[in-house]
């Protein structure tokens, strides 16, 4: 049986990433890393190379759960993962629930320091996730399907 060491979970925003990989981190007793956490520092942007270079460090690591999309950078490490999980949910739903959290004030700000702001812009990025997003993920699902374990919940 393959071991599943190293796992990406990605999606829109809204799809419940973060919670399934803290879940998944607690029961595998994996560590836990978000796209999010390596991008911001403070409330501004690493450079690509700044990312890059923790990305590569951190993949070549033996174990990890990493959340996020990030998709310049989501074929490397797709690349390094033993299981993918494809979190898919109608956007409709995606836009409710970063309502919800934000209403809420369940998550004031998202991993690292990449603030959740109830922007319309955001929303617009939730709406439009799957024409802007989808293509370049099904082209790497077809590129790695058969290279490692692929779980896409819809």
């Amino acid at each position: 049986m393959m071991k599943l060491n190293r796992i990406i979970i990605m999606g829109s925003p809204g799809t419940g990433k973060s919670t399934l990989a803290y879940k998944i981190a607690q029961q595998m007793k994996l560590p836990l890393y978000h796209m999010d956490a390596l991008f911001w520092e403070g409330t501004q942007n690493v450079s690509d190379d700044v990312l890059l270079e923790r990305l590569d460090t951190l993949l070549q690591k033996e174990q990890w759960i990493i959340d996020g999309n990030y998709k310049d950078t989501l074929e490397m490490r797709v690349a390094k993962a033993d299981l993918v999980i494809w979190m898919k949910s109608p956007r409709w739903k995606c836009v409710l629930r970063v309502m919800y959290r934000y209403l809420k004030g369940k998550r004031l700000k998202g991993p690292g320091a990449n603030p959740d702001i109830l922007e319309p812009s955001f929303i617009q990025h939730i709406w439009r996730f799957p024409e802007k997003s989808f293509p370049e993920m099904n082209r790497i699902y077809e590129t790695y399907k058969n290279q490692c374990r692929w779980m896409i919940i819809e």
